[in-house]
């Protein structure tokens, strides 16, 4: 009984090479988790990949099945070599490159079911064709697994432009619905051409909160660094507390000559836009008065679309509630907002100081105005009036001489 026992130092042994081997399939899961993770195709591209390698692999052990079969057979011109002309006499006179072509070409056809037109079974070796009808069955399996990886390829490769398509077909049962006028459905539905870029970049971003929030703040910081940085009053808050503004910020696609509300921040990131009497294009930023708290410092500019426009939007309030979140930040805009603030103060003081000044030089400019006539009345009067004295004094001297020449004289 004693000698019929398993020796334990054997079961160890036996033991420690199962863990190897575990350990060894633990590494290559490690090594193959690494290099998916080093590959940055997509998931479409990396099917393809995936169904080409297996049939071609599929089809290298087929051939080489076929290959070893018709080798170990004891009378080769019973097997399909001697059927095609391959071998005679039980000598095969074809060299190895062109069996495994032909034996490869039959294996490709047994596993996408073409039917084998070329090569088939010989009649005379049941063996062999017991293996073929093996060897269909199963590439009639691993067939089937390739069409579905295709299918599936094909149905969820890209899903962001599947929910953009969607998102088209109810734009256009909506339409047909309320029966809308064919120039509008035409202009929503370009208005959703010119809107896509946006909406696949918004529906990519949804992946960003399966990361932890270092990472999360890496990539918002490297994706929206542009367009922050265009942004004077972003220059000195915190890495944080800019992850949080670019996570808040909505893209926002405005039609030609469409109104942009105030109280917002923008960023052109494509298009141009009329804001005043100044023409904004890529990069260009308007709205900046969202720090401000005083209503008369806003500015009262309106922007209107030249052409379809896509923005970098913020609103006053969402920016207000992210800076509440960062005491350094807040204290850093705060004196941005000061700052500013001042700014717009003096640039409206002496707007109103020349309005003053233009006002008094206006007055001036009456008062001088009536002056000038009313002197030149008064100069035009007093010249009436001398020479009406002058015509008067003229008439009177003949008369008072006459008077005295006929006066008498008083004796002494």
């Amino acid at each position: 009984m004693g000698d019929d026992a398993p020796d334990p130092s054997a079961l160890r042994a036996l033991r420690v090479v199962r863990l190897t081997k575990l350990v060894r399939l633990v590494r290559a899961s490690r090594i193959y988790k690494r290099l998916l993770s080093k590959i940055t195709l997509s998931s479409a591209q990396l099917t393809v990949l995936t169904c080409v390698t297996l049939l071609l692999v599929g089809a290298h052990l087929y051939a080489s099945i076929l290959g070893i079969s018709t080798a170990m057979h004891s009378n080769k011109q019973d097997t399909w070599l001697g059927n095609y002309g391959y071998c005679k006499d039980d000598a095969c006179y074809v060299s190895t490159p062109v069996l495994y072509l032909a034996s490869f070409m039959w294996s490709v056809m047994i596993i996408t079911g073409t039917g084998g037109t070329d090569f088939y079974p010989s009649e005379s070796s049941e063996a062999e064709t017991m293996l073929v009808l093996v060897l269909m069955l199963l590439g009639a399996l691993l067939w089937t697994y390739l069409l579905a990886l295709f299918c599936d390829m094909a149905t969820n490769g890209e899903p962001g432009m599947t929910h953009f398509k969607q998102l088209l077909d109810s734009l256009n049962r909506h339409a047909n619905a309320h029966q809308l006028p064919k120039e509008m459905a035409r202009r929503i539905r370009e208005y959703m051409y010119q809107q896509q870029p946006s909406q696949l970049s918004k529906y990519n971003e949804g992946v960003i909160s399966c990361l932890s929030a270092g990472l999360q703040c890496e990539i918002l910081l490297y994706v929206n660094r542009p367009w922050l940085q265009k942004v004077w009053f972003f220059q000195n808050l915190e890495p944080a507390c800019l992850a949080r503004l670019a996570r808040e910020t909505s893209v926002l696609t405005f039609a030609p000559s469409e109104i942009a509300p105030l109280q917002n921040l923008y960023v052109v990131a494509r298009g141009m836009v009329l804001y005043g009497s100044a023409i904004l294009r890529s990069g260009a930023v308007w709205g900046d008065d969202v720090i401000l708290s005083e209503p008369r410092y806003f500015s009262k500019k309106h922007a209107r679309a030249i052409s379809y426009v896509d923005t970098m939007t913020l609103n006053r309030d969402t920016l207000m509630q992210v800076i509440g979140l960062f005491p350094a930040s807040k204290a850093r805009l705060r004196l941005m907002m000061i700052k500013l603030a001042l700014r717009r103060h003096v640039v409206e003081a002496a707007r109103c100081q020349c309005t003053h000044a233009g006002d008094l030089f206006n007055h001036a400019s009456n008062v001088a105005t009536v002056s000038k006539s009313f002197f030149g009345r008064m100069d035009k009067d007093r010249a009436d009036i001398q020479v009406a004295i002058r015509r008067d004094g003229d008439d009177a001297a003949p008369k008072s001489k006459r008077h005295i020449e006929h006066r008498p004289r008083r004796r002494c």
